[in-house]
């Protein structure tokens, strides 16, 4: 069971929170264009796993109509 809560970390090598992705998925919702945008993988690689859950999770939010940061 996952304790994040929005603002969590998502890159550390970048310092890439849970709320900056969703900044970029709200305004371009693709994966290409999160991983643009951060430059995801291109250090050590450990958060595009954790990307691609994170961004799953706003697709499956958003196609059932709820939405997909509570605060």
């Amino acid at each position: 069971m996952s304790t994040e809560r929005p603002g969590d970390t998502v890159c550390e090598c970048f310092d890439i929170s849970r709320d900056d992705v969703y900044a970029i998925w709200r305004k371009q919702p693709t994966v290409a264009a999160v991983e643009k945008a951060f430059g995801c993988g291109r250090d050590c690689g450990n958060c595009v796993p954790r990307l691609h859950s994170l961004l799953k999770f706003f697709l499956l939010e958003q196609a059932s109509g709820r939405k997909a940061r509570r605060n």
